[in-house]
This record gives structure tokens, C-alpha cells and sequence, in this order.
């Protein structure tokens, strides 16, 4: 989940700063696409890609007995426990406990705290209401920054693209990983936004200095 969301996030960003300039677009999609290409063939990621495709089909033998098929199980009964709480989930803390009922044949999963993804740990957990504060929480600071990128020029806008690089890599690598979950990886994000957006403010101001000093 977080390689896939860096890469996300630099498609994003290298799409972002050439402005949408037509020739230049093509010229990063066509990098992307020759440098994905070629990490395929490197065999770390082509073991990597193996073994997903080994765990997909024995998840689909009946075989879940890996860590693919074990995210898949928890997000499967994550999801049962959100219709039964819909609105406010099972409760802070109460995942574990909430989710034996439903582990039948399939004891392993007794070990797991959490669904092993932020967004269905929090529909779990919190339900649509928990759900919703959660993409608020990455929406928000998104389109903050992403109105400075829009708005900004040279080191203010290159933070401020660092912000919205940032987002994106969160937001998609916590589709197999619960951000929230650790202390560590909560307080290293939150710093990091604070960072770039007071980097961005602080060379947008400098900017508006210089320019009022040579007038």
C-alpha cells in the first residue's frame, strides 16, 4: 500500500507541476509508464507480484491462510460489523472482541487488533459517522493545500505540492494499513502537513516582502 501510494502521489505531483502543459504531461506519463515497466521486471517486485498472485488464487481455493487473504477476511467481517452498527460501529477498542463471533474456521484471525486498513477499521469502529470524519480529515488539509498549489509560484508552491503529495500517499496507503492505528505514524503525518504548509506561508511571504522592497 505505501509503494503503491508514493507512486500515486509523484504521478500526481510531476502531473501538478508542469501545470498541465499537454507535451510535458506526455512526457511524464510516457516515464511513468517505461519506469513501471521496468520495475517489473527487477525480482524483488516480481516475487512481490508472485506471491500477490499466489495469495489471490488460494484466497479463491478456499485458502486464506496468507497476508493478502487475511486483510481480505478482515475487511469482509469489517464490513459485517459496520451493518450491524452502521452509524457508530462496534465502538473505540471493541474491534477485537466484536469480531470473534464471526471468525468461525478461521482462528488466526482471533490475533488481529484492527482490519488491517484505515478506512475499514474506522467503518468498524466508528462506523459511516467515524467513516466520514475520516475522509474529512484527508479531504480538508487536501484542498487546503491544493488551493495554495493553484495559487502559489516557485518554493510556495513546490511545498505546498509536497503537502498534496503527502495526502495522497497517506490516503492510499492506508487502504492495507491503519495510519491512525500508531502513535508514531499519526504524529510523523501530522508534523509533516504542519511542515509544508508553514514552509509554503513562509516563502509566500518572502516572496511578498522582496517584491514590496523593490517597489
Amino acid at each position: 500500500g505505501a509503494w503503491l501510494g508514493f507512486g500515486v502521489s509523484l504521478l500526481c505531483c510531476g502531473v501538478f507541476a508542469i501545470q498541465w502543459n499537454f507535451r510535458r504531461m506526455i512526457s511524464v506519463l510516457t516515464g511513468i509508464v517505461l519506469t513501471t515497466l521496468y520495475l517489473q521486471t527487477l525480482p524483488p517486485v516480481q516475487l512481490r507480484l508472485d506471491s500477490l498472485k499466489s495469495d489471490i488464487q488460494n484466497y479463491q481455493s478456499g485458502n486464506s491462510y496468507s497476508s493478502t487473504g487475511a486483510r481480505l477476511d478482515l475487511w469482509q467481517r469489517s464490513y459485517e460489523l459496520a451493518k450491524q452498527q452502521p452509524i457508530f460501529g462496534v465502538g473505540p477498542g471493541n474491534f477485537k472482541s466484536a469480531l470473534a463471533p464471526k471468525i468461525e474456521a478461521k482462528p488466526y484471525l482471533a490475533e488481529f487488533s484492527h482490519a488491517h486498513s484505515q478506512y475499514f477499521d474506522t467503518l468498524a469502529n466508528a462506523g459511516f459517522a467515524g467513516l466520514s470524519g475520516l475522509l474529512l480529515s484527508f479531504l480538508g488539509p487536501l484542498y487546503l493545500f491544493w488551493h495554495k498549489v493553484r495559487r502559489r509560484t516557485g518554493w510556495a508552491r513546490s511545498y505546498a505540492l509536497q503537502g498534496v503529495g503527502l495526502i495522497i500517499c497517506s490516503m492510499i496507503a492506508s487502504l492495507t494499513q491503519p495510519l491512525y492505528a500508531h502513535n508514531i505514524s499519526v504524529i510523523f503525518y501530522l508534523i509533516c502537513l504542519i511542515v509544508f504548509w508553514s514552509l509554503s506561508d513562509s516563502a509566500y511571504d518572502q516572496v511578498a516582502q522582496n517584491t514590496d522592497f523593490n517597489k
